[in-house]
């Protein structure tokens, strides 16, 4: 396999991933649901502790928020020309800017999916054992991920701009 062909493959496992994480959220709604008390933790504090209630019907709220955030994504992906670089955007380096841009969309999407999926996970489990709080790691450790992965494509576009200049 080639490079390009590496990247398409891993962009396309970390597209499927994401979907599965959306498809996750609408079964566990589907098959839980009913067994939901009429009030369902909607605020968690730092330490994951439910702080605030309310009723069930807004548990659907987050794969709403998960379907516009992918498709708002998705969107984006796809017009890596708006896209903000760090570095100033030439005919030499446009190719290779565009694709790691894109790749960082891609995995930044992901991340948000399973930070969504999380939330309506430890949300649905919480209210069902009615424990009235969350493992915080099961949250943050995607969390911290999409603070990561910027960081490292800036990186990598900047790679990018001293291999242009050789």
């Amino acid at each position: 396999m080639n490079k390009t062909t590496d990247i398409i493959s891993i962009r396309f496992f970390v597209e499927i991933f994401s979907i599965t994480a959306l498809l996750f959220v609408g079964y566990m709604l589907i098959i839980y649901y009913s067994e939901l008390p009429n009030t369902v933790p909607s605020h968690y504090n730092v330490c994951g502790e439910a702080d605030a209630y309310s009723r069930k019907w807004v548990i659907f709220i987050v794969p709403i928020l998960m379907i516009i955030t992918y498709i708002a994504l998705s969107i984006l992906q796809r017009k890596p020309h708006i896209f903000n670089y760090p570095i100033q955007v030439t005919d030499e380096n446009r190719d290779s800017l565009y694709k790691v841009g894109v790749e960082m969309v891609v995995v930044s999407k992901m991340l948000v999916m399973l930070v969504f999926a999380a939330l309506c996970a430890s949300c649905i489990f919480d209210s069902i054992n009615k424990k009235g709080y969350v493992n915080i790691w099961f949250i943050l450790i995607p969390s911290i991920g999409l603070l990561i992965v910027p960081i490292y494509y800036i990186v990598k576009m900047y790679t990018l701009k001293s291999k242009v200049k050789k």
